[in-house]
């Protein structure tokens, strides 16, 4: 994947980092660097210097993110909670018209100058801005049939990877939370800049503390995902003036992005088959297939099981009622087994060894 072969989705592999960075912390090696894409498009360029479109570091309870705030140490500060919108990152220099996508390593993006004039974008009063440019959940579900890919983010994925400008650009908003260049003292102040102009306005709320419950959480992450696909919140220090390092891995040290597993979006549906699929190793592994079912912003119709002894243990088979969730709001799987159906061995053809 890093050299440039995306044998998984991107938001697969960000959430196999998050199991990794679990098991062996965040000062390896390994995260000094991210992808290394093999510059194959007339469009990748470098972003600007001045700008920096970095990750953000991720924690999924309530006690992780009171590590987080002991771990920084902030003085005397309030805190901004705004989405964490599930789409494509990208910059723009407001006075040319450029514009790029997220680089990698090298900080190499594609230029989307092209793209964005058809997105009927609008001009701001700074030197670069950032955000992400995103499909709304009507627009996705009335037009579903105008875009590649089984979800939101990954049709507008498809539409900026493509070298040429299609008409389905006039579906994606541009919804900026950063700006580059331009004096603020907080991040609200920039934020109310942002939304005085463009169409898109983003939600935000401002703490004193954090000293808040999960249900609080929960309301807001709810909230703020009524009209865009959302895959948690972002929480920064308000007062810029802290904003003064990052950590080994480019990522800021005066936000983090709170993504908890309460956030995921659980359905019932039923198993219609069990297919077989051979792994590279010779193992077979069982798929689920699933009447096709809306969840996060996406539609899931198969899970792939860990085993046939899993499948027997849980009782899943043709005509089984199953709970279904995106775990990490990415990965299909299934949580529970409402009504549970008698185990059958596969047929293999030839036997199996």
């Amino acid at each position: 994947y890093r050299e440039g072969e995306a044998i998984v989705p991107d938001n697969v592999y960000d959430s196999l980092v998050e199991e990794l960075i679990s098991l062996i912390g965040e000062d390896d090696d390994f995260f000094e660097s991210s992808i290394k894409e093999e510059i194959n498009s007339e469009r990748r360029q470098a972003l600007p210097s001045d700008v920096t479109m970095a990750s953000m570091n991720k924690v999924k309870t309530i006690e992780d993110l009171k590590q987080w705030l002991v771990s920084k140490n902030f003085k005397n500060t309030r805190f901004v909670i705004t989405p964490k919108y599930d789409g494509i990152s990208l910059c723009k220099e407001e006075k040319s018209g450029k514009a790029y996508t997220r680089g990698g390593k090298d900080n190499l993006g594609l230029r989307s100058d092209e793209h964005l004039k058809y997105m009927n974008d609008v001009q701001l009063s700074a030197p670069f801005t950032f955000g992400e440019a995103i499909i709304s959940k009507l627009i996705w579900d009335t037009a579903i049939s105008s875009f590649d890919g089984d979800s939101a983010r990954n049709g507008c994925s498809g539409l900026f990877r493509r070298d040429y400008v299609s008409p389905e650009l006039a579906y994606v908003d541009f919804i900026r939370y950063g700006v580059v260049g331009k004096d603020f003292k907080t991040k609200s102040d920039m934020l109310d800049f942002l939304n005085q102009t463009q169409k898109v306005k983003v939600p935000y709320l401002v703490l004193d503390n954090l000293n808040v419950s999960e249900e609080f959480f929960k309301e807001t992450y709810l909230k703020f995902s009524e009209h865009y696909s959302i895959d948690g919140l972002i929480i920064e220090v308000d007062d810029i003036s802290q904003w003064n390092s990052r950590e080994r891995n480019g990522n800021p040290k005066w936000a983090v992005a709170f993504k908890s597993p309460n956030f995921e979006e659980e359905k019932e549906t039923i198993c219609i088959a069990i297919e077989d699929n051979i792994s590279k190793s010779g193992n077979i592994i069982p798929v689920a297939i699933l009447n096709p079912v809306k969840l996060d912003g996406a539609i899931v119709s198969r899970v792939t099981l860990n085993n046939y002894s899993f499948l027997k243990h849980m009782g899943i088979g043709v005509g089984s009622k199953v709970l279904v969730k995106r775990s990490g709001q990415v990965i299909p799987l299934i949580t529970n087994v409402l009504t549970k159906k008698d185990f059958v061995y596969p047929e293999i053809e030839g036997g199996v060894e």
